[in-house]
């Protein structure tokens, strides 16, 4: 009877590591396979030949001399190592030791896990960008309420402002005349009932600040008569002012000049482009203006809120100067 040669798998290391053969599930990084095959002939032991293959990776046999037989980097999946032995070339088709494993996918590595993934990060990306844009809007909303708030308590300022400065103005008319004075209440009784249909409003229309300034002037024409002049060189209004501004800045002119007949104070309101313009000659006064710098400062946080445009003033010793931007009724500057 002719002895043919046996062969068995002896070890079987992963990531060279020697492993139990009774152990067949592995993890994906555990993927380095070096099987050791010990080949029974007493014959001749050393002349044994070896067939082996791997289901799994294919089903191709190889034919090696070497006892070791290596598989680096493997896929997962399921796998099956065949082995049988020969003196020479010619195999027959019983297989003498098999071993069988399986190398599983990491839950991360999975699609079904990536697909989640990326929907749970979409998903955070979205609530993420809903919570900045909730906080964005909450804090536009608490910017919005404190401008509001500034910008009341600066317009409520010019009620007080203008009534303190009309009474100097009338304690100095009844002086000189009772009907002057009597003229003077009733031009200011009709200008207050024009200040108070303005409301709360932030803006008005260039067209009603400008009959504002001209029940206004009527009022000072009560007392300083020809020595007072406004000229208007605006053929069409357009555009929106904070309420009273022009008011204000008149109020301002004559607070500091003198306006007499020998030195007439000139007034002039004229637009240019996008910019609203009062200009006056410069005719101090003999005594010293204490000035609380209301007015001007007034106009400037008014526009800060408002809008991003800025008030112009210049000084030369000649004439004053204050350009404020005209703006359209969102608060955008005119040429927007």
């Amino acid at each position: 009877v002719k002895v043919r040669p046996f062969v068995s798998i002896d070890k079987v290391e992963v990531n060279l590591e020697n492993i139990d053969l009774k152990e067949t599930s592995f993890k994906e990084a555990e993927n380095n396979f070096n099987f050791s095959l010990t080949g029974s002939w007493l014959k001749d032991p050393t002349n044994v030949i070896y067939a082996y293959q791997l289901i799994g990776l294919n089903n191709d046999w190889y034919i090696t001399r070497d006892r070791a037989v290596r598989f680096p980097q493997l896929p997962h999946g399921k796998y099956t190592f065949n082995v049988k032995s020969s003196e020479n070339v010619f195999f027959g088709d019983i297989i003498e030791s098999t071993y069988s494993f399986e190398i599983k996918q990491d839950i991360y590595n999975k699609p079904s896990f990536r697909i989640l993934l990326i929907i749970g990060a979409l998903a955070f990306i979205y609530w993420l960008l809903e919570k900045n844009q909730s906080q964005k809007q909450l804090k536009s909303e608490l910017e919005q309420r404190k401008m509001e708030a500034m910008l009341l308590n600066l317009k409520s300022q010019l009620k007080p402002h203008f009534l303190f400065n009309s009474f100097n103005t009338l304690s100095a008319i009844i002086e000189e005349s009772q009907e002057k004075s009597i003229t003077f209440i009733e031009n200011l009784t009709d200008f207050y009932r024009m200040i108070l249909t303005i409301g709360d409003k932030k803006l008005v229309p260039l067209q009603i600040e400008l009959e504002l300034v001209c029940a206004y002037m009527h009022i000072l024409k009560t007392r300083f008569a020809d020595n007072l002049n406004l000229i208007i060189n605006i053929s069409k209004p357009i555009g929106f002012v904070p309420p009273l501004s022009l008011q204000m800045l008149i109020e301002n002119a004559v607070k500091h000049n003198q306006a007499t007949q020998k030195k007439p104070l000139n007034i002039e309101i004229l637009q240019k482009e996008d910019m609203l313009i009062v200009v006056n000659n410069i005719n101090k006064k003999n005594r010293t203006v204490h000035s609380t710098g209301l007015g001007l400062k007034n106009i400037e946080e008014r526009y800060r809120i408002i809008s991003s445009k800025k008030i112009s003033v210049i000084n030369n010793e000649r004439v004053f100067k204050v350009s404020i931007p005209l703006l359209n009724e969102n608060h955008h500057p005119l040429k927007d």
